[in-house]
């Protein structure tokens, strides 16, 4: 009986998932559109994280093409105002109110992962 309760379980992690997946993507989708697709500087976004256990697993990066473009974006508070619309987004799109303090939009550069990991975005992230 335990076994049938645990299958449960995971299914219904599974059906979480997606819909916590599909909520914050439209938010990131919302941020990409408003803030990034004209900064020349910008490469890529991705999120993930066990959202079906908890939406407060929720890990999104913001990968800017160069360290130098980064670096602009730090000194001209753009990374800060990512983080500030990406919290507005999900807000928007019904990411819970309490958890938006709870995770960090983290940025990096594709110049980095070339550097370091061949390429290769999941060696990077994990």
């Amino acid at each position: 009986m335990k076994s049938t309760s645990y299958e449960q379980e995971l299914k219904e992690r599974e059906v979480r998932q997606k819909q916590w997946e599909a909520i914050i993507s439209a938010a990131v989708k919302e941020v990409e559109i408003s803030m990034l697709k004209n900064c020349s500087g910008f490469h890529s976004t991705t999120f993930f994280g066990a959202m079906g256990i908890d939406p407060k697993h929720l890990a999104i990066w913001c990968f800017f093409k160069r360290d130098d473009d980064l670096k602009a974006a730090n000194e001209q508070q753009l990374t800060e105002k990512i983080n500030h619309a990406m919290r507005g987004a999900l807000r928007s799109h019904g990411y819970p109110d309490a958890l938006l303090a709870s995770f960090f939009v983290s940025f990096a550069t594709d110049e980095d992962v070339q550097r370091t990991c061949a390429g290769n975005y999941w060696h990077y992230l994990k």
